[in-house]
């Protein structure tokens, strides 16, 4: 796991951290799966793609919000202020926004 020895991570605290990460991967390709397959199936159509994606944008942030809750619950203070900067920012309160990503 990325950073695990550097944030002393505890065994309890990865075996947290993979089941969260498959929950959201599997979720994830639920919300998007369908998305991807309507678009390659019929690319030409642009504006109904975009609604798609559009409406699609709404449960993955939900789902986006619930894991980075958990995943914030795994870890204690230090581990998140030892985290990289990038899987730090990941975690922040406005992340989504920040990228763009909010619905």
């Amino acid at each position: 796991m990325l950073a695990a020895d550097t944030i002393g991570l505890r065994q309890q605290q990865r075996d947290t951290l993979i089941v969260l990460a498959r929950e959201f991967d599997n979720t994830m390709r639920v919300i998007w799966t369908p998305v991807a397959k309507a678009i390659y199936a019929n690319p030409g159509a642009t504006d109904l793609q975009a609604r798609r994606v559009q409406a699609a944008r709404t449960p993955a942030a939900i789902n986006y919000e619930e894991y980075r809750q958990l995943v914030l619950k795994a870890l204690d203070a230090s581990q998140i202020a030892r985290l990289p900067d990038r899987p730090r920012f990941a975690l922040s309160a406005n992340a989504l926004r920040a990228m763009g990503r909010a619905p």
